[in-house]
């Protein structure tokens, strides 16, 4: 019951929220850092590439090996700055899905703890079951419950299967 009160009375953390949206703005940030460091160094590989019909021509100061080292580097950076666009946008994309299920399970476990005190038994008992991953009754009684982890994590702390004991 204690735990359901807990829950009843827990208000929204908007610092979460802003958190996560100050997450996502970071990485909308990168992202345009990003896209502009891969534009730069496109436009390099275009000079570069051009320089190889003035290196044919006999009009470039360039050798032809050096001009294919400057290419390659060239290749390679793009290369990185689209690897590490991806990565940023899959970061970007986590980022979103944590928040929606935040806020998925904020309405889930408010639910269960406004809907359980006048639940049926057996409404109870699935309620437990998502919030317990294990329950234990030992010698005298003494109960021993394991939170699910995703109870941990809406909660933001580890909860010591000690404190809930005998309730």
């Amino acid at each position: 019951k204690d735990i359901f009160a807990m829950i009843s009375r827990m208000p929204k953390d908007p610092t979460i929220e802003a958190q996560l949206k100050k997450n996502i703005q970071n990485k909308e940030n990168l992202l345009r850092e990003l896209d502009a460091k891969l534009q730069s160094a496109k436009k390099e590989l275009e000079l570069y590439e051009a320089q190889i019909i003035k290196c044919i021509e006999g009009k470039s100061k360039l050798s032809e090996a050096t001009l294919a080292r400057m290419i390659s580097r060239a290749e390679d950076s793009v290369a990185v700055y689209e690897k590490e666009i991806e990565k940023a946008r899959m970061d970007k994309q986590n980022q979103k899905d944590t928040e929606a299920q935040i806020e998925d399970f904020y309405k889930e476990f408010k639910g269960w703890a406004d809907e359980y005190e006048s639940a049926a038994l057996e409404r109870r008992r699935v309620i437990l079951s998502q919030l317990f991953s294990r329950i234990e009754i030992g010698r005298g009684y003494e109960v021993k419950v394991e939170i699910a982890m995703s109870y941990k994590q809406f909660l933001n702390l580890s909860v010591c299967p000690s404190r809930f004991r005998g309730q």
